[in-house]
C-alpha cells in the first residue's frame, strides 16, 4: 500500500467514525467534495494545505499519526 492509498485510507476510516458524510467534511474544510473523495481513494494527493483543513475538521493529530 503506497502512502497515498494509506493516507486516503485514514481519512476514511476516521470519517466514518465520526459519522460525517463528504459533504460535511467538504463543508466544514473548503475542499470539494470530488477532491476528498480523490484523496479517500488514494488517486491524488492533497495539498499541504487542504489536507491540514481536513485534519482540522476530522480531528486527526498528524504528528500523532506519524509516530505509529
Amino acid at each position: 500500500m503506497t502512502d497515498q492509498n494509506q493516507l486516503g485510507a485514514l481519512l476514511r476510516r476516521r470519517r466514518k467514525l465520526l459519522g460525517k458524510t463528504l459533504a460535511d467534511v467538504s463543508k466544514a474544510s473548503g475542499v470539494d467534495i470530488s477532491s476528498i473523495s480523490a484523496y479517500e481513494r488514494g488517486t491524488i494527493s492533497p495539498t499541504s494545505e487542504r489536507l491540514l483543513a481536513i485534519l482540522d475538521v476530522l480531528g486527526v493529530d498528524l504528528l500523532g499519526e506519524l509516530r505509529k
